[in-house]
């Protein structure tokens, strides 16, 4: 029986809606999914913030040795790693923050 590979629609999604993301500078890049909105929801007595975030395939994530408190530069935004977390199908989830700017 053949195997299933569940991130192959990950991939699928990240080389068609996904953007070229520079990791900590340059050269590396990574393929991303970005979503920048920014929500503070009251659930169950708590809030819950989140906001900004990208999701990148867990191989390509490994492979640039991206970490808490590297930079991410998607577009013209230069991004500070807060977190990642991976998920069950291949995906890693990178929550963001702006990046404080130097000498600032």
């Amino acid at each position: 029986m053949p195997m299933i590979d569940l991130a192959e629609p990950l991939r699928a999604t990240l080389h068609d809606f996904g953007q070229d993301a520079v990791v900590n500078g340059g050269p590396a890049t990574l393929r991303v999914i970005l979503d920048t909105a920014v929500a503070d929801e009251l659930t169950g007595g708590m809030i819950d913030h989140t906001g900004p975030v990208a999701v990148a395939a867990q191989n390509e994530v490994r492979a640039t040795g991206l970490v808490q408190g590297d930079r991410l530069i998607v577009g013209d935004v230069d991004y500070l790693v807060l977190a990642i977390h991976a998920d069950s199908l291949g995906g890693m989830i990178i929550r963001l923050g702006v990046a404080p700017i130097a000498g600032a």
